[in-house]
């Protein structure tokens, strides 16, 4: 018995060390700091709408979306097998797995994921009037990450601010390599909302040409002329049709206009402080998929309800060799502990 136990730790300590060696630091993965992409029809909005159904059904039977499962920046979430067990919809949890895999085969096409595995999925609501209307900058916990829109907010697309490519993008400090420089003066450009935020190493600022052109979110050219040339002379729908995408160059909206009725949410917005504030507003059932490390948070929610479904993945190596290693050091502490209280229990005079 002792030796067949002994074998199993030594078994998932060597699994967790081996797959951990060959598994690159989260804080130094490149992958980590993949640009956002924004992806239209992940899954219908028929199928986002049986999703808020489950998820609002399952609130109602435990009492409430939780406010525990993240520790430093917590959400109004329930995960999904609270949804899949107490939302009561076969069709709901059909609509996520779908959504799961879609996301998935975009974390690999934009970040260069190997193999995409889920850690943790849950629903996300965000409420004007009450609970939670919106989440500070943060990065996540996983390698990439995945949003999707489960029901539509006012205005569609995505909007670069002006000033992100304007000056200061750099500075001495930053040029000695200093991460933590924004090289902006907060008090001087309020609406630079970035310069409020603190970054390192793990969590960079990306500048406009050096880095977000580069990275492929805002592209310096397309069929042979730059963007702003295009930009100048050609809409949104011409862009598309030649297969560009500019439309996320600075100072350029693809924001659709307002839409009219009560079936909105106002606000909202995913916005990125590592980007100079890019941010991102996908129409009910589309994605944007990112890097983890991007610092990132929800815009405050003015208006009705916004619901979100989020996903953080891991490459499987990686996560498998974490949960060995977790097995193997909760049975250590199992084995030192186990005998002390058999000790006490039966051995020990007080």
């Amino acid at each position: 018995m002792l030796r067949t136990l002994l074998l199993g730790w030594l078994s998932h300590m060597q699994q967790g060390l081996r797959g951990l060696s060959n598994c690159p630091s989260r804080d130094r993965d490149e992958r980590g700091l993949c640009a956002p992409s924004m992806s239209a029809g992940i899954i219908s909005p028929a199928e986002a709408a049986t999703i808020v159904a489950a998820a609002e059904s399952a609130a109602a039977a435990l009492g409430g979306y939780t406010h525990t499962r993240h520790e430093h920046f917590a959400t109004r979430d329930l995960p999904l097998e609270a949804v899949y067990a107490r939302g009561g919809s076969a069709a709901a949890e059909a609509a996520a797995k779908k959504a799961i895999d879609a996301t998935a085969r975009a974390v690999v096409a934009r970040c260069g994921a190997e193999e995409p595995v889920l850690v943790d999925g849950f629903v996300i609501k965000y409420a004007a009037d009450a609970g939670q209307s919106a989440l500070g900058q943060h990065a996540d916990g996983g390698r990439y990450s995945s949003t999707v829109a489960l029901n539509p907010p006012r205005r569609a697309g995505v909007a670069v601010p002006a000033y992100a490519a304007l000056p200061p993008q750099t500075c001495p400090r930053r040029a000695a390599g200093d991460p933590r420089a924004t090289c902006v003066d907060p008090a001087a450009h309020p609406e630079r909302r970035f310069a409020n935020e603190s970054f390192d190493f793990a969590h960079p600022l990306w500048e406009y040409e050096g880095s977000i052109r580069q990275r492929g979110l805002c592209p310096p050219t397309c069929a042979g002329e730059t963007c702003d040339a295009l930009l100048a002379v050609h809409g949104r729908a011409d862009l598309e049709r030649r297969g560009c995408d500019c439309a996320t160059c600075a100072g350029f909206a693809e924001l659709g206009g307002p839409r009219d009725g009560d079936g909105y949410f106002d606000g909202g917005g995913t916005r990125f402080s590592s980007l100079r504030d890019a941010t991102f507003f996908p129409d009910v059932g589309g994605a944007v998929v990112h890097g983890a490390r991007l610092k990132h948070g929800a815009e405050a929610v003015t208006g009705g309800d916004r619901f979100v479904l989020a996903f953080f993945f891991d490459e499987r190596r990686c996560a498998d060799a974490e949960a060995a290693f977790d097995t193997f050091a909760t049975s250590l502490v199992v084995a030192a502990v186990v005998p002390v209280v058999l000790y006490i229990a039966f051995v020990a005079e007080f």
